[in-house]
């Protein structure tokens, strides 16, 4: 008799179960892989790099200004099979750099292809299709580095000095910086800029920021560019405390003759009358004690060409004077004065000869010379003067003894016509002598 099928024991048949779903799954997983023809999309996600090597655009000095490294959506379409398999790596995505030609904001085309063996499989698209890039002229420019206290200052009685910056770091007060052109084209000036500005009383270092900016004064961004050498913008100044002092002028003034000792402190003018230096405290202090009496006016030793006379401050390095004055003139405020010599006979028989200082007691005489001397003073009253106008004087020294001595004289002009000559000198130089024997 011939047995009927069961499916509810077939179904409890554990064997003929498994047996059963093996088959079924053989059967489905058959029909996707070999089966379907249907196609799948995937999108994969894949880097893109910008490169100039070897284009125009690296030809004519062009260069990438920011960003050059992107990433896009690549849409791949196939059997399942490939296409689940694929990584980025199995594409690339390269920018159409061919159109640079100029600098400025650029939009590339974006192009895909397969970069492995594997090829059964459609690529669709990319998203986005496109990318932007700024292109620019690279340079190099030099600037000076001024530093800016930001509200650093010190007491009255001082005033800060030039800053300084380290001259390892900025060679000659200057800074490299390298960058797009359409970015150094704008920088106006570098600045050290103080960042805790205080008040100070001496010399102090400083922390401080480097940065560039506009004609305008106003910080520009320079996150695009380099400052050659420097591994760090954050940078240390120096800034000085100098002491101020006012030098008022004076000088001596020996064997004025009569009348012009009348005019007081008309008689000279000193120009500049005063300076304002400043510098480290000694170094003012001794500088302002070198110059403060200038000179010594000795009018036996004056000439007529020598009425002006000016003198060097010879400043030491570290001491500056605030109006950058050099020189200072000291002047004898005389008009149209001029020299002229003379000859005067002189001895002991002579009515012009004078013996001064000869000890009690004894007898001194002037051996009989000539002497030639200068004489200073109004043109028109030196062309008056003649020999018999003047008187020698001979001043033997204190505690001479019997002999010959050497002795100093002076010339002076007739008591009767004093009044008329008494702004006029004679020129001694290292001085005349003569000699007067004490017996």
């Amino acid at each position: 008799m011939k047995r009927r099928f069961s499916l509810n024991a077939f179904m409890h048949n554990r064997t003929a179960s498994l047996i059963f779903s093996i088959v079924v799954a053989v059967v489905i997983w058959g029909a996707v892989v070999f089966g379907s023809p249907t196609l799948q999309e995937r999108q994969i996600r894949v880097p893109v790099t910008v490169d100039l090597t070897g284009s125009y655009a690296e030809s004519i000095g062009l260069c990438l200004v920011g960003d050059n490294e992107f990433s896009v959506q690549v849409q791949v379409s196939g059997r399942w099979t490939v296409i689940s398999k694929l990584t980025e790596e199995d594409l690339r995505v390269r920018a159409e750099v061919s159109t640079i030609n100029n600098a400025g904001k650029q939009t590339l085309t974006l192009r895909a292809s397969r970069n492995s063996a594997e090829d059964d499989y459609e690529i669709d698209s990319i998203l986005p299709d496109t990318i932007s890039v700024v292109c620019d002229y690279w340079d190099t420019t030099e600037f000076s580095v001024v530093t800016n206290l930001n509200g650093t200052k010190t007491t009255d009685a001082n005033m800060l000095g030039t800053p300084f910056l380290d001259t390892d770091m900025f060679p000659n007060g200057k800074v490299k910086i390298s960058g797009p052109r359409s970015v150094l084209s704008k920088v106006a000036s570098v600045q050290a800029r103080i960042t805790n500005p205080q008040t100070i009383e001496q010399t102090s270092v400083f922390d401080a920021e480097l940065m560039a900016l506009d004609a305008d004064g106003k910080e520009l961004d320079m996150s695009q560019c380099e400052f050659v050498d420097l591994s760090s913008l954050n940078i240390k100044v120096t800034v000085p405390v100098e002491a101020v002092r006012v030098i008022d002028f004076h000088c001596t003034v020996l064997n004025t003759p009569a009348g012009l000792a009348e005019l007081g402190d008309k008689l000279i003018t000193i120009s500049p009358p005063s300076i304002t230096v400043v510098g480290p405290l000694a170094n003012v202090e001794t500088f302002v004690d070198s110059v403060k009496n200038l000179t010594t006016i000795d009018f036996d030793k004056l000439k007529a060409d020598n009425l002006t006379q000016v003198f060097s401050l010879n400043l030491p390095a570290s001491v500056r004077v605030l109006d950058g004055t050099s020189e200072v003139s000291v002047s004898i405020n005389v008009e149209d004065f001029s020299s002229k010599e003379f000859e005067l006979p002189i001895g002991s028989t002579l009515k012009n000869t004078k013996l001064l200082n000869v000890p009690a007691g004894m007898q001194a005489q002037a051996l009989s010379t000539t002497v030639k001397f200068t004489v200073i003073g109004k043109t028109s009253y030196l062309n008056r003067l003649e020999p018999k106008d003047f008187t020698a004087e001979l001043t033997l020294p204190d505690g001479a003894t019997a002999g010959n001595h050497p002795c100093s004289l002076r010339i002076r002009i007739t008591d009767k016509r004093y009044d008329d000559f008494k702004n006029m000198w004679v020129y001694y130089g290292d001085g005349i002598s003569c000699v007067v024997t004490l017996q």
